[in-house]
């Protein structure tokens, strides 16, 4: 298989010209790397959308990977796909979307291609169809795994990488689990292989990332904290994020993934989304856990790492949902303390049981979303006014307007108001002088290293885990 690499091809001006946007979770970025690995690999040249440095400004094909996770987010899929269709250009459109909504797609734009979530390997069949004035779709399940494969990468300091596909759980609101399909989770030695891959190329912080990281390895015989493991094992320098674990499977595996975590190579940093603080909620949610499960799971970890930082997820107005329930959700925040929590109004996704049930008046959802919110920047305030004045290393990861991200080991955003110059990659020591409700804000110590610009600036703005 080709090597992943993270420059283009060689192209010329008689190159056919691609135009790639992707949308939705860290899976879906690793996908879109991967199509344009593919497609770089058989000399188009691919584009992503905002590029400014972009050569084409009318591509000969457009492809968007979708994403169906919430409503709102199908509603900005459906007007992009709108939009590229009135190019009249060739469309592919790919990930969730066309497995759940192929018909409404097909009333859009008739002669548009499509490739499912687990047809990537189909790219290449697809594009050369639709230039050539074929409409192809590849919508069915293929089970190998999306590792080793072609990939350009979006980031310079991180690799995303997928350790499975489709998950175990049945929740009763997710339309993603209709699009992905049962768990297929990947051989832990290709993962490690694919790791040790990135980390030699240069990369220096690795996502483990899938549909659901808890139930990792219940198809092939292993568990998310054996991978965690061998994983950490791998030579270099690098730090490993764990991408979102459901409480229902971490319940049974949480002592030996706490023992994983010990390591210096893991961010202390857990994506343990709860949903509701109501146990009626959850059990209509089909979640397979109730709240005191979440709690034990997050004492223990702040046990033994009491700086670990906790990020959690909760749906405001699922079918059924009471006062009463809503201020079970509000106690559960204010008595654990999230760092980042990630606030979804609910909406109804077609296909699922939930959107059968009788519904809770938008206008009472509204009003839930936008209490919860003031509460969750108070909370988020407190959490990251515990780190003024900390002082230690941390990787820059991202460059933002005004200067760069670092991360720490708890994989706090740590902003660092610094020059032009670029410094993605690069460990720094840092104080941090100040914090906001999205971040922790710095200087760096070793000032011989860098300059700090003196205009003033904007913070970064967190858009969740």
């Amino acid at each position: 298989m080709a090597v992943a690499r993270s420059d283009d091809s060689q192209v010329t001006d008689k190159t056919p010209s691609i135009h790639l946007e992707s949308y939705g979770c860290s899976a879906s970025l690793s996908d879109s790397e991967i199509v344009k690995g593919i497609l770089s690999d058989a000399k188009f040249h691919v584009e992503r959308h905002g590029d400014i440095h972009s050569r084409y400004t009318s591509p000969d094909l457009n492809i968007i990977i979708t994403c169906t996770v919430k409503t709102a987010t199908e509603q900005r899929m459906l007007h992009r796909i709108r939009e590229l269709s009135k190019t009249g250009k060739p469309l592919i459109v790919a990930g969730c979307l066309p497995k759940n909504e192929k018909e409404i797609i097909e009333k859009l734009d008739p002669s548009a291609s499509m490739i499912g979530p687990r047809s990537l390997e189909k790219t290449l069949d697809v594009v050369h169809g639709s230039l050539n004035g074929k409409r192809i779709l590849h919508l069915e399940d293929d089970l190998r795994p999306k590792l080793l494969l072609p990939k350009v990468r979006t980031s310079k300091v991180i690799d995303v990488i997928q350790v499975a596909t489709g998950c175990l759980s049945h929740c009763s609101f997710c339309a993603t689990k209709l699009a992905k399909g049962h768990l297929s989770s990947f051989s832990p030695k290709m993962v490690v292989k694919q790791v040790q891959t990135a980390v030699n190329t240069g990369y220096k912080e690795i996502w483990l990332t899938s549909t659901d990281n808890g139930p990792y390895g219940h198809d092939i015989g292993t568990n998310m904290a054996y991978l965690v493991t061998a994983v950490t094992h791998s030579k270099g320098d690098f730090l490993i994020r764990v991408g979102m674990m459901n409480p229902l499977f971490i319940m049974k595996i949480h002592h030996n993934l706490i023992e994983a975590y010990r390591s210096p190579k893991v961010f202390k940093f857990l994506h343990l989304p709860v949903q509701s603080g109501s146990d009626e909620i959850l059990r209509s949610m089909s979640r397979g856990h109730n709240a005191e499960d979440f709690l034990d799971i997050v004492s223990a970890f702040r046990n033994k790492f009491p700086k670990i930082a906790l990020s959690t997820d909760i749906i405001v107005g699922f079918p059924g949902e009471t006062e009463e329930d809503f201020e079970s959700s509000v106690n559960l925040l204010k008595t654990v303390h999230p760092d980042t929590v990630n606030l979804s109004r609910f909406s109804p996704r077609m296909g699922t049981r939930a959107a059968k049930m009788v519904q809770v008046r938008p206008e009472i959802i509204k009003e839930r979303t936008q209490s919860l919110h003031k509460i969750v920047r108070a909370i988020s305030q407190k959490q990251n006014d515990q780190w003024l004045g900390y002082e230690g290393s941390v990787l820059i990861d991202e460059k933002v307007r005004g200067g760069f991200i670092g991360r720490n080991f708890a994989y706090k955003p740590v902003f660092l108001q610094l020059s032009s110059r670029d410094m993605l990659g690069v460990k720094v020591k840092v104080k941090v002088m100040s914090t906001s409700s999205n971040c922790l804000i710095g200087t760096v110590k070793n000032e011989d290293c860098v300059k700090t610009d003196s205009a003033s600036v904007k913070p970064f703005q967190s858009h969740g885990n």
